[in-house]
């Protein structure tokens, strides 16, 4: 996201494309002329933890320097942000500085660690120094965003009075339209800076980081670029020596927005004041609705401050002992404990100071885990080739992650120090959705080979200058902790108390600091009657609620952020809250008011069929959250709706409704699936009738596209079944299904040639036993030789066959028996018509109870769950939709009546149920229910038979 077109709307560094650097230069061996002041790195620390908590810089777009040693430690990484800076960037420099020795030359020079060394009158001091012309040429890659360049250094006002600054290229950008930049310095060209002595920090940045920390200008809810020039301005005591900072400033950039003002207040929260709203406008809205916070909300995070606290010390204290398993209820606030607690607090190290040098990543694993981490690892910049080479090689040997940390942290370390990664796998269940149970067996592989990698990464191995590489947290869904029971390796982690950590439920006055906190940094108030509102409704939520854990805080934020849109002023008022539809209804409410802003019918189908793929449905009660590959999803509609697909994907993630990254597209959150009524109807709708077909078909097309295995292919009535799904679906069926399909479809044919080349063969065989009679005694050996061989082919083959196609098996079988009637040949034949094939009947429901033929075995009826259905049937199954008989609510056991017309008769035991499963009735050879023991089954013997295994039926049941 490039910078805003009103950078009053939000804070300037609150945006995804700014950066910022903070270098400090006091080295402890510096010289007389450039002593060491403590406080100049104690001054950087702190300005760089501000930027973080107060300006809502995210930790990754931040860059600390440390005592560089030569210009190029600063050139190098100052030049790479600037490429990166879409948005804007800040760059702060704290340390010693000094006019250039030479005659002539009033260049600036801040001094680095090699320059320190050296004296004023040094004739290297102007090569190892960085000069800030120098510095401004790295920065031009900015172009027209925002950029803000503070000095604090003796003589730092030198680029202003000399003209180094009119001739720069800073300046020369500064004056392309709309660009706004400064140059403030905390000293004139002939003045000193002061770091006095004892002092935490340095004069003028210290005084930058009262003004940040403690606001000032208590009429304004937010402090601007305006606001800190006034505050450096201002008079100061008699008897202070200090210097005097200078600016220049282009393009309005006094109106950029810094931080929230912490000294401003409402002096009655019941009115609004007249603080300039007209000028400052809203900050963006400190509430994510049922997005989690992420690291540019951090100034938003409120309620968790001793959880953060705890966390880091947990993630530092189990260095190098595996990973740190964080778990909890769905929608509990992991996401945001991550992203927006612990990531930046590490950054800052205000708990552990050491976690400061860390390198971060993060990474949501799909169901592509190797892939996900090769791309973490390698960062945007690596291509897809190289993310599949990394990948390859992370499944071959775990230590290869080892390595390929190390390399990461040379090509993000400027200063070559040792460095530690912290990887943090959030929504680490994610590997184990939208497969199977055991899953198949490259899944499995790939899991246990990304665990491993995670194992081998963060466990210290015996040997010297073996420390383990990295910290790594998992994030994992409470529900879903079983999954992880089968790695040994994982144990330690699931152990509480040692590497398990559990995020528990807010207490009610952290609940509090939820609701008050993010308007009261915006510059806002939450007014005492809509405070008391949200206690109520959310102690109602609680009591009506098992679920409340898990479901309340996406809930209360959401509904906060509805209240946000619709107040007016500064205070957010009980009436704004109401017009949402309140804690309970403000999802509904905002969900179905997109639905209808939409004007064409073919955009609301769009939507509906973009929503209901996003659901994943297990074939059993719960509905998640699906992650989609953004391509995949627009593979489900043709060429001729793809622009509808675009345009309404787009509507639906400016509408919050869904997320997208830079490859998936997901739900915002499973409380949208959860509370809003029609995107529940509508699922329901798409999965009635073969949710577990269709579940199965893209689990089974996924597994053959991976192995590419002819075992995999469907064939027969499974494929017809397929196919028939496939064609009612208009297109709305991914690449894979549809590759899947049409290798069944090739697959099949090319075993009906061999059976036709069987056949002929059977018949060739016929012929040459037929004519033996007019051979000699040698030709009859001979042609004897080959029906003994073609009778054991055929028998080998039919064995063979007869556990995956019986019908097949049967035929091989008879054709060896008209060549050799044998007591082998006809014991096959005898086998193959014993051996019935299995067909597989599914309907939706928790158990089925009951089933029963009628008398001419063409129907056949199913009870269960309080209703009744009825499927016709033929030789090969189904022969249609199962039909749902009015009448039969509450019916448990439902028979054929032996009379004319042969209705079922249904038999009532209990209340109906409230859904229908589909669990597999596996097939066993006996006859058809309720067939008179006396008389031949009226299913013959060539067709399936259908069998159940499942409860008892009722007690006097027949």
């Amino acid at each position: 996201m490039g910078a805003p077109s009103d950078p009053v709307r939000r804070l300037f560094l609150g945006y995804e494309g700014t950066r910022a650097v903070v270098v400090s230069a006091s080295p402890p061996d510096g010289s007389a002329d450039f002593p060491y002041r403590p406080s100049v790195h104690r001054s950087a620390d702190t300005l760089a933890r501000l930027l973080v908590e107060r300006c809502g810089l995210a930790p990754d777009r931040l860059l600390r320097l440390t005592d560089p040693r030569r210009p190029d430690d600063v050139l190098g990484p100052v030049g790479r942000l600037a490429r990166e800076a879409s948005g804007g960037l800040l760059l702060h420099y704290v340390g010693h500085g000094v006019q250039a020795p030479r005659r002539r030359d009033d260049s600036l020079l801040l001094v680095t660690a090699d320059a320190a060394r050296l004296t004023y009158g040094s004739p290297s001091l102007g090569n190892t120094a960085l000069r800030f012309e120098e510095l401004m040429s790295a920065l031009e890659p900015v172009g027209d965003a925002p950029l803000i360049v503070v000095l604090d250094c003796c003589f730092s006002g030198l680029p202003l009075s000399t003209g180094e600054f009119a001739g720069s290229r800073l300046h020369a950008l500064a004056g392309r339209a709309g660009r706004p930049s400064l140059l403030l310095t905390s000293a004139d060209d002939e003045q000193q800076a002061h770091a006095p002595g004892g002092a935490d920090h340095t004069a003028f940045t210290g005084d930058v980081i009262r003004f940040l920390d403690g606001g000032a200008s208590p009429g304004h809810p937010l402090l601007t670029v305006g606001h800190l020039l006034d505050h450096t301005r201002r008079p100061r005591p008699e008897g202070r020596s200090v210097s005097t900072p200078q600016s220049s400033a282009h393009n309005r950039v006094e109106r950029i927005v810094l931080a929230p003002n912490s000294a401003w207040t409402a002096a009655d929260p019941g009115q609004d004041g007249d603080c300039e709203a007209a000028d400052y406008g809203h900050p963006e809205c400190p509430y994510p609705g049922l997005a989690p916070f992420d690291s540019s909300g951090v100034q938003w995070f409120f309620g968790r401050t001793a959880e953060v606290d705890t966390l880091v010390r947990r993630v530092v204290a189990r260095r190098g002992q595996g990973p740190l398993l964080l778990t909890g209820a769905s929608g509990i606030g992991k996401t945001s404990l991550l992203r927006a607690g612990l990531l930046p607090a590490l950054a800052v190290g205000n708990v552990a100071p050491e976690t400061r040098s860390w390198h971060q990543l993060t990474l949501t694993p799909t169901d592509r885990p190797l892939q996900a981490l090769a791309g973490a690892v390698l960062e945007r910049d690596a291509g897809p080739a190289e993310v599949d080479n990394l990948a390859r090689r992370l499944a071959a040997d775990p230590h290869t992650l080892v390595e390929a940390l190390r390399v990461r942290a040379e090509r993000l370390d400027a200063q070559h120090v040792p460095a530690h990664h912290l990887v943090v796998v959030d929504q680490a269940e994610e590997m184990f959705r939208y497969r199977d149970d055991t899953g198949t067996a490259a899944g499995k592989a790939e899991r246990d080979a990304f665990v491993a990698c995670l194992i081998a990464a963060s466990v210290t191995a015996e040997g010297p200058l073996t420390e383990a590489p990295a910290s790594v947290v998992l994030s994992v869904q409470h529900s879903d902790l079983g999954a992880l029971l089968p790695y040994e390796s994982l144990e330690p982690a699931l152990t509480p108390g040692a590497g398990l950590f559990v995020v528990r439920p807010l207490a009610a006055r952290h609940v509090d600091e939820v609701i008050t906190g993010p308007a009261r940094a915006a510059g806002h108030v939450i007014s005492a009657g809509l405070l008391a509102r949200l206690r109520a409704d959310v102690a109602l939520h609680r009591e009506a609620r098992a679920d409340f854990d898990s479901g309340v805080l996406p809930l209360l934020s959401h509904a906060l952020r509805g209240t946000w849109e619709e107040h007016r002023g500064r205070t957010l008022r009980t009436a704004d809250y109401a017009r949402t539809g309140g804690l309970g209804r403000s999802i509904a409410h905002a969900a179905d008011a997109f639905y209808e802003s939409l004007t064409s019918d073919e955009d609301r189908r769009t939507a509906r069929e973009i929503l209901v793929e996003l659901v994943h449905w297990t074939g059993e009660t719960e509905q998640t959250v699906k992650r989609l590959r953004t391509e995949v999803l627009g593979s489900y509609f043709p060429a001729d709706r793809q622009r509808a697909f675009r345009t309404v994907l787009g509507l639906l993630k400016q509408h919050r409704l869904v997320t997208e990254d830079e490859h998936h597209v997901q739900l915002v959150h499973r409380s949208l699936l959860m509370n809003w009524a029609a995107l529940e109807q509508w699922v329901e709708q798409l999965h009635d009738g073969e949710p577990l077909l269709r579940l199965r078909l893209e689990r089974t097309a996924a597994d053959w596209e991976e192995q590419r295995a002819d075992r995999l292919l469907w064939l027969g009535q499974e494929l017809a079944s397929a196919r028939d799904w496939a064609n009612r679906q208009q297109g709305r069926i991914n690449s894979t299904v549809q590759d899947f399909l049409a290798a069944s479809a090739e697959y099949e044919r090319r075993r009906r040639v061999r059976q036709r080349v069987v056949s002929g063969l059977v018949v060739l065989a016929v012929l040459i036993a037929s004519g033996a009679g007019f051979g000699f005694k040698a030709l009859q050996a001979d042609w004897q030789r080959q029906r003994e061989r073609s009778v054991r082919t055929l028998l080998a083959d039919a064995g063979s066959a007869r556990a995956t196609d019986p019908a097949l098996a049967a035929q091989l079988a008879l054709a060896a028996y008209r060549i050799e009637r044998t007591d082998a040949t006809r014991d096959a034949v005898l086998t193959a018509a014993s051996t019935r094939s299995s067909v597989q009947l599914t309907a939706r429901g928790p158990d089925i109870t009951s089933l029963s033929f009628d008398r001419t075995g063409t129907r056949l009826v199913a009870a269960g769950a309080g209703h009744v259905r009825m499927w016709p049937v033929d030789s090969g199954g189904p022969a249609g939709p199962p039909t749902r008989l009015s009448g039969t609510s509450g019916t448990n056991l439902a028979v054929f009546r032996p009379t004319a017309g042969h209705s079922p008769s249904p038999h009532g035991t209990g209340p109906p149920a409230r859904a229908w499963s589909r669990p597999t009735w596996p097939c066993a050879p006996r006859p058809p229910p309720h067939t008179p023991p006396d008389r031949r089954s009226p299913v013959s013997s060539t067709r399936p038979s259908w069998a159940w295994r499942s409860a008892p039926t009722a007690a006097g049941s027949p």
